[in-house]
C-alpha cells in the first residue's frame, strides 16, 4: 500500500495575500493564549481550518525562514558555519531526535541575525549535532521548541538569548555544546567545551568545503542585577502562592497580561502585580523584546521573549512604568522577582496549557505580554475628564484621563480602576497628555 503524504507547499503557491493572513493569525493566536483552556472544535471543518490556518500563516515574509542550501552557502556568496551540538535532557533523560511511522520528536531553534533581523529556523536531528550555513556576522539564539507528533502534536517553547558570531566568510566556527534541563514547569541550560569531539564529527565536511576550522564559544546572556544568591520563588521564604499557572507574582495590569499582548494606552504602561505577603521585600522588573510566530508549514511558537530593554531593582511599590517610552507597535514581555537585600527570587513566570482537538502546546518560564500601540491614531478615542470619577463606578482595569490642573504643565492624570473584591486600589500617576490623532 502507497501512502500520499499531504503536501503544505502546494498549498502556499497559492498565496493569498499577508494582510488577510495575519488578520486570522491574531485571532489563531488569541485562542492558543489562553491559559488552562479546553478549546472544543465543532466539526471537522472548524479541525480543518486550524491545520489550514497554520499553514497559510507560513506564507507571511516576516516569519522564520529554512537555512539555506549548502550548495549554495559558499565562501564567495559570503557564507561561513557554525557546528556543535544541543545536550536536550528531559527529566534527567537525554533525548535522541528520531521519528517512525506512529510518532516524531522534533527540535527546533531560532537563530536570528543581530544585523538584518532575519530569523531562521534550524531542526536538530540524531544526536543533537548540528552544522549550520551563515553568513558571516552576528546571531543570538532566541530559544527553541520541541514538538512531539503522534496523534495529536504537542509543544513546548523555551527561552535562550545566546549569542555567537561568524567572523568571517570561509570560517567554520565551534560556538560550543549547548546544554539544556528541561523539568516540570522550569528548564536550565549552559555551554561546555567539546572542542576535540565535536571537530571529529565535522572534519570531513570542513575540508571538503575548503573552510578554516576556529573556536568561538557562544556567550550566554549577562545577569540583569546584582545579587549573591537565589531562592526559587515558589520557595515559602517569598510569601506567593504559585500554582499551574503562576510561578510568582500575579499580574493585575495590563488587563489579559497573562494570556498575550494586550494593547496598552501609551509607551509607558503601568505595569501591576499582586505584591507579597511581606511587605518590607522589594522588587526587581525586568522588560524583554517579545515575538510571536509560525514557521514551516504547521509550527507556531505563541509567544518567546527576546533582548532585555528595560532593568529596574529595589522596586518598594508593587508597580512599575518604564522613564523612556518603548517603541511604538512592537511586543514585550515583562517579569519580576522579589529581593531581600542581596538574595533574589528567580523570576516569575507564566505557564499556557492548550488542547485543540488535533493539537495541544505548553510554554514554561513566559513572561507576561503587552504590546505598545502603532501610532498616536490609536489613541484617538481618549476622553479627558474634569475630575476623578467616583469609586466603584469604573469597571476594573480601565483607564481613564483627568485634566483637572494637579499635574505638571504637558501632563495629565493617568487613572486606572482597582477592583475592592481583590482589594486592589485605584492608580492614580501624571503622564504626559497623549498627542492627538493627525
Amino acid at each position: 500500500m502507497t501512502m500520499t503524504a499531504f503536501d503544505p507547499d502546494r498549498l502556499l503557491k497559492r498565496r493569498l495575500p499577508c494582510r488577510l493572513v495575519r488578520e486570522g493569525q491574531a485571532h489563531h493566536r488569541g485562542i492558543n493564549m489562553t491559559r488552562s483552556t479546553v478549546l472544543i472544535a465543532k466539526g471537522i471543518g472548524a479541525m480543518l481550518g486550524l491545520l489550514v490556518a497554520a499553514v497559510l500563516l507560513s506564507a507571511c515574509g516576516d516569519m522564520p525562514i529554512r537555512p539555506v542550501d549548502e550548495k549554495v552557502a559558499t565562501v564567495a556568496a559570503g557564507y561561513g558555519r557554525a557546528f556543535g551540538r544541543i545536550d536536550y535532557l528531559e527529566n534527567g533523560k537525554e533525548k535522541i531526535w528520531s521519528g517512525s511511522v506512529f510518532s516524531i520528536d522534533l527540535l527546533t531553534l531560532f537563530v536570528r541575525s543581530v544585523r538584518s533581523g532575519e530569523m531562521q529556523y534550524m531542526q536538530i536531528e540524531g544526536d543533537g549535532s548540528f552544522y549550520w550555513p551563515l553568513r558571516a556576522g552576528d546571531y543570538e539564539i532566541l530559544g527553541y521548541q520541541v514538538t512531539r507528533q503522534m496523534v495529536t502534536s504537542a509543544r513546548h517553547t523555551g527561552r535562550l538569548v545566546t549569542t555567537f558570531s561568524v567572523s568571517r566568510p570561509g570560517q567554520a566556527v565551534y560556538i560550543g555544546d549547548l546544554r539544556i534541563e528541561a523539568g516540570t514547569g522550569r528548564y536550565r541550560f549552559d555551554v561546555v567545551d567539546q572542542y576535540a569531539e565535536a571537530l571529529k564529527r565535522v572534519d570531513a565536511r570542513i575540508t571538503a568545503g575548503g573552510l578554516e576550522a576556529v573556536k568561538n564559544l557562544m556567550r550566554l546572556e549577562k545577569q540583569a542585577g546584582r545579587y549573591k544568591r537565589v531562592v526559587e520563588i515558589c520557595n515559602k521564604t517569598w510569601a506567593l502562592k504559585c500554582d499551574r499557572n503562576y510561578q510568582g507574582v500575579e499580574p493585575v495590569r495590563p488587563s489579559g497580561t497573562e494570556m498575550g499582548f494586550p494593547v496598552t494606552q501609551n509607551l509607558t504602561p503601568l505595569l501591576e502585580w499582586i505584591p507579597s505577603g511581606r511587605p518590607e521585600l522589594s522588587y526587581d522588573v525586568a522588560i524583554y523584546e517579545a515575538y510571536s510566530f509560525t514557521y514551516g508549514a504547521t509550527g507556531v511558537v505563541p509567544r518567546m521573549s527576546g533582548a532585555l530593554v528595560d532593568y529596574s531593582e529595589g522596586l518598594r511599590e508593587p508597580r512599575y512604568s518604564p522613564p523612556a517610552p518603548l517603541q511604538p507597535g512592537k511586543k514585550y514581555e515583562w517579569t519580576v522577582r522579589l529581593r531581600d537585600g542581596d538574595t533574589v527570587s528567580s523570576w516569575s513566570a507564566t505557564s499556557y496549557f492548550v488542547f485543540a482537538i488535533v493539537a495541544w502546546a505548553s510554554g514554561s518560564g513566559q513572561g507576561f505580554g503587552f504590546a505598545t500601540p502603532a501610532t498616536s491614531g490609536e489613541q484617538a478615542s481618549v476622553e479627558y475628564l474634569k475630575e476623578d470619577p467616583p469609586l466603584g463606578t469604573l469597571p476594573y482595569g480601565k483607564i481613564v484621563y483627568v485634566d483637572d490642573g494637579t499635574c505638571p504643565a504637558g501632563e495629565v492624570k493617568e487613572l486606572t480602576a482597582g477592583n475592592r473584591q481583590k482589594s486592589i486600589s485605584r492608580v492614580v500617576r501624571c503622564v504626559k497628555r497623549p498627542r492627538p490623532s493627525d
